[in-house]
């Protein structure tokens, strides 16, 4: 059977097919493929073997013409042609076009497949993932990144299974599944225990953000903090110590020790070289400037958003451009001016980006409930926060969950809004 040459009509043809059928993604893939991977194919960014050709048109009940295929033999894959197909990949992430990148990987994965090379296909699979993660594409990442997990590739061997768990950990977390991504960061940690420190760095760093973001107890989160600190210094990267410094922030501010957070984020500041990597530094300091803010700091704070705001114009995808945005609404409040928060929070709940971005989206409610608190409109800010709460409970953050309930609280003690604490809405 012959493979489509162009992908994308291909795509295109399967999308129209199964819609006038009557299936979602997910019924078509069935117990085989999942509707993430059905969404690939019909993107354009995986390419169909002549296998699951035959899958789908049997689910279907449609020829192989129907969907512009003729039924010929598969062509022949090179060695050659799977590494050129991984080049183009690399090359489109060093230019930091990840929706190419991941295009271009996904192709690369199912020549080295074709070819019969697992290891490039394993390798292929992994900048995919990465590609889907920065592009926002957080679920998708993740699963493609499990699927490593299984690979003939990583039967034996540990590392690569840390290292793909770790990932899938990193993109569940993004993605709001978290659950799911403390399991896979517990497991990563585990296998990575005899592994490089670089590997032990980024099994810990998904550990932790996992854990902080449940609201794992203080003791638990700070012994996997001071594992972390063991590893740092034997961490070889500028880079990677960088990122590892970040994450330490990061924690140890939701731990309530401001200075320690503040010195950590300052170490990630100097470490992180902007001409290397420009997204994860403008990242950093959006980061910087909302752990600030939760803790009522101004120091810096304008510096730092405007900054993030230059260079996420530039680099950043709309998850990101989210974030700043809700630490913009912060810092509207931290200045006194709650009808501006409210209107940068309506802004994140209006944007279709946001969609399946739950707790982004119960962040930017509770900041909207303190707007409301703030303008004198106690009932609206009680709903804000009740709403924002059981968003919260669906996915398990218990966090985020006592924030949205201490602010409830507050509100009803009360009985009107004179003024509420600055205390964290993230």
């Amino acid at each position: 059977m012959e493979l489509p040459v162009e992908a994308e009509r291909f795509g295109a043809q399967l999308r129209q097919t199964r819609r006038r059928i009557g299936l979602s993604q997910v019924e078509l893939g069935g117990n085989r493929y999942s509707g993430s991977y059905i969404s690939y194919l019909e993107s354009g960014r995986r390419v169909a073997t002549a296998e699951v050709i035959e899958f789908l048109c049997d689910r279907m009940g449609v020829a192989p013409a129907e969907l512009g295929i003729g039924v010929v033999a598969t062509p022949a894959v090179s060695n050659v042609d799977a590494l050129e197909a991984l080049l183009d990949a690399e090359r489109a992430w060093r230019d930091r076009d990840f929706p190419a990148a991941s295009r271009f990987a996904g192709r690369a994965a199912d020549a080295a497949r074709l070819a019969e090379m697992p290891d490039r296909e394993w390798q292929a699979l992994y900048l995919q993932a990465q590609a889907l993660y920065y592009e926002g594409h957080f679920i998708e990442g993740a699963e493609v990144a499990t699927s490593l997990v299984t690979h003939s590739v990583s039967e034996h061997a540990p590392q690569l299974r840390a290292q793909a768990l770790a990932l899938s950990s990193v993109c569940y977390r993004a993605g709001d599944r978290l659950h799911t991504a403390l399991a896979a960061a517990m497991r990563a940690v585990q296998l990575a225990s005899e592994a490089a420190p670089a590997l032990q760095a980024e099994a810990l760093m998904a550990l932790l953000s996992a854990l902080a973001e449940l609201g794992a107890g203080e003791n638990e989160v700070r012994g996997a903090a001071l594992r972390l600190e063991q590893v740092v210094d034997r961490l070889e990267s500028e880079n990677a110590r960088g990122i590892a410094s970040w994450t330490l922030g990061t924690i140890y501010f939701r731990l309530g020790e401001n200075d320690e957070g503040m010195r950590w984020h300052n170490a990630a500041y100097a470490l992180i070289n902007p001409d290397r990597d420009f997204r994860q530094w403008v990242r950093l300091q959006r980061t910087m400037a909302s752990c600030r803010l939760d803790a009522g700091i101004r120091t810096g704070v304008v510096e730092l958003l405007n900054n993030a705001e230059r260079g996420l114009a530039l680099v950043g995808n709309p998850i990101d451009k989210a974030e700043l945005a809700l630490a913009q609404a912060k810092f509207q409040l931290l200045e006194g001016r709650p009808a501006d928060a409210a209107t940068l929070a309506a802004s994140i709940l209006r944007s279709e980006h946001t969609v399946d971005q739950d707790l982004l989206s119960g962040e930017a409610i509770v900041v909207q409930g303190d707007a409301y608190a703030a303008l004198g409109r106690p009932a609206e800010a009680l709903h804000a926060y009740q709403k924002a709460a059981a968003v919260f409970e669906k996915h398990g953050s218990w966090r985020l969950i006592s924030l949205a309930w201490r602010r409830a609280t507050t509100l009803s003690e009360q009985g009107s809004v004179k003024s509420l604490d600055k205390t964290s809405t993230a």
